[in-house]
């Protein structure tokens, strides 16, 4: 499949079908505690540093995460389930929980004072949009007690790859990434080689190679951060051209 979108490369699309998305947990032993701001101008879960730019349906469903949940961005694609801490606030929904994505970034100095402390900002937190805050929680307070647990990522169709750069630095945002959600390592083979060459993780799900792969047919071998591995071979036609989206029947479990 081929879809003639074509985008700049600092402002890569993914589709990201996160709506109605269904979900087992990883580890059903227990939750985390973490804190949570709901979303307003100091940040935006809908786009920056995993390279991602969600579609208005699914920007419900984003959200920043702190440096230590983001991990210089090898979090990205990764869902969490958060529910409000009902046993340090009253004003809890009671069970109610959301399922998040990792879109973004929230750097602890944007944050605005009210906020609470970089400190606390930099240990386990969610910046949630407002609406997903609303799901779970009637607490307008800046700051919020959370509970969080990994989830699997469902999604509808195989995973896609949208191809930037220029001739010899190739640039592939990876989205539409279920099961674990997050990418470990990519591997890349153009069709006149028998040889894979690693790729490097460029900034979030966004990927690069200086090898020139023009008028050849390219295939991904994709590692997640839990092992899974998946070979999509000639997933990109030889026509290829950057600022274009590929897309492929296989995806994780």
């Amino acid at each position: 499949m081929k879809m003639a979108n074509i985008f700049p490369i600092l402002a890569m699309v993914s589709m990201l079908l996160i709506n109605g998305l269904t979900v087992e947990g990883l580890d059903a032993s227990g939750w985390s505690a973490a804190t949570a701001t709901s979303s307003d101008s100091s940040a935006n879960p809908t786009g920056g540093a995993c390279g991602y730019n969600i579609i208005d349906a699914d920007a419900k469903y984003a959200a920043a995460v702190s440096a230590l949940l983001f991990k210089e961005g090898q979090s990205c694609g990764q869902c969490y389930n958060i529910k409000c801490d009902s046993q340090s606030s009253s004003k809890c929904r009671e069970g109610s929980t959301v399922t998040i994505v990792a879109t973004s970034f929230f750097p602890p100095e944007r944050a605005l004072p009210s906020y609470g402390s970089d400190s606390q900002l930099m240990n386990e937190h969610f910046h949630l949009t407002q609406s997903a805050w609303e799901e779970i929680s009637s607490d307008d307070s800046k700051v919020v007690p959370v509970l969080y647990q990994r989830v699997p990522c469902k999604k509808q169709g195989g995973v896609q790859f949208t191809i930037n750069g220029q001739a010899y630095f190739m640039l592939v945002l990876i989205s539409n990434v279920a099961g674990d959600g997050s990418i470990k390592s990519v591997s890349i083979r153009g069709s006149n080689s028998t040889s894979w060459v690693a790729m490097s993780r460029n900034n979030g799900a966004n990927w690069h190679t200086n090898v020139c792969l023009k008028d050849q047919s390219i295939s991904f071998d994709v590692t997640l951060t839990d092992g899974q591995n998946l070979k999509f071979e000639k997933v990109v036609p030889a026509d290829w051209s950057f600022g274009q989206t590929y897309g492929s029947s296989l995806q994780f479990s």
